[in-house]
């Protein structure tokens, strides 16, 4: 029967095993000393003599204390620590073993750690064989095997963002997640970061292949996100409501229907909106500039003067809280379309004021904005 006892914090083991293995977002410096008290306990237990199975266990619980102390030093002493133990751990215990999946799992974490410092392909290939064996074996618990396939289905995205070559990599993320969604339940917190990354894997694979069914299955996965986070501010709701007003941007360029373009302005919209109080300036900066461009956007689409002013004076906004070169250069342009229009020298004025402010932040670029501004008056 499953060890279901609370530990401290109210945590089942379950909870506490997937919390160690996920991907170095778990702990704080807080959690240092312990890691240092746990880390002397064991290497002293591991002096004594003791049976091979004994000491399999302490290899791997060695193991695991500096793979977590490691996710906050961020220390590569510990990290090869970390990896030395699992793999001594690995070696002495036997392959019906019940610790062996966690040896393995462990290792394939430490693994991944280790990609992340060195970069190297052949560390990344090393984890997810770990991870496949780890699920394949018949001791992995529901709850537990489950959280190891949503950490293979990352780590098959990380892959995938290493080059952007391999598709398989990215075809093997998208599969997985899909697997996830159909076992997770719907109140379950993971269940909607499965959905959000599902939605912008979909994303990635149609910029791979153009292919409108990917674009579509993102569109799907995104809105039953934004179905299960409901209504009102947080970052998560902000940054699916960003990707939605992405994805109708995208299919707009595609197929030029203006309910799209509508679409993804309204979701910009309803992203700013969204973004809780302590949203960081460069994040609603970002928020704020994809807005900006979605209005600019239908002004050259419709020839649409409101959405025109609304461009200037959203990315105006935008400016103000992160200052930004190329978001000066749209400005430019836009208060250059102003002018074209209404023949106003205060406008042109603020255009070349604009294309003076990104000049100040890369003095040597001179773009084609100077020269259109030169060249139309």
């Amino acid at each position: 029967m499953k060890d279901q006892t609370p530990r401290p914090g109210g945590e089942t083991k379950d909870e506490v095993d997937n919390r160690q293995l996920d991907l170095g977002e778990a702990f704080t410096w807080d959690d240092v000393p312990d890691f240092d008290l746990e880390v002397q306990r064991l290497e002293d237990s591991l002096e004594i003599a003791g049976d091979v199975s004994t000491r399999a266990v302490q290899l791997r619980n060695l193991g695991r204390a500096y793979a977590n102390r490691h996710t906050v030093t961020n220390e590569i002493l510990d990290l090869n620590k970390a990896i030395q133990n699992y793999q001594e751990a690995l070696r002495l215990a036997s392959s019906d073993n019940p610790s062996q999946t966690g040896d393995l799992a462990g290792l394939a974490i430490a693994t991944y750690q280790k990609f992340l410092q060195s970069g190297e392909k052949c560390d990344i290939d090393s984890c997810i064989q770990l991870l496949e064996e780890s699920l394949e074996s018949s001791d992995a618990q529901y709850i537990t095997s489950l959280h190891r396939q949503n950490i293979l289905a990352q780590v098959y995205h990380s892959k995938w963002n290493i080059s952007r070559e391999d598709a398989q990599d990215l075809d093997q993320s998208i599969g997985l997640f899909e697997q996830i969604i159909d076992l997770e339940s719907a109140d379950n917190a993971s269940h909607t970061n499965s959905l959000m990354k599902l939605g912008v894997l979909y994303e990635n694979r149609f910029d791979r292949t153009g292919n409108l069914e990917d674009l579509k299955s993102c569109l799907k996965r995104s809105q039953d996100a934004l179905i299960v986070l409901g209504s009102g501010k947080s970052q998560k709701r902000a940054e699916v409501l960003l990707n939605l007003g992405t994805a109708f941007g995208k299919r707009f360029d595609r197929l030029g229907d203006t309910e799209d373009l509508d679409c993804s302005i309204n979701y910009y919209g309803d992203a700013v909106e969204a973004s809780p109080d302590n949203t960081s300036p460069l994040e609603r900066y970002s928020l704020m500039l994809h807005l900006g461009l979605g209005h600019a956007k239908r002004y050259e689409s419709l020839d649409s003067r409101e959405d025109l002013d609304i461009a200037i004076r959203v990315l105006k906004s935008a400016v103000d809280l992160v200052t930004e070169h190329s978001a000066f250069q749209v400005s430019a342009m836009l208060h250059q379309q102003k002018f074209n229009r209404s023949r106003a020298l205060t406008d042109l004025d603020e255009a070349i004021a604009w294309l003076q402010k990104a000049e100040d932040l890369v003095p040597h670029d001179k773009t084609w904005i100077d020269f259109r501004i030169c060249h139309q008056v």
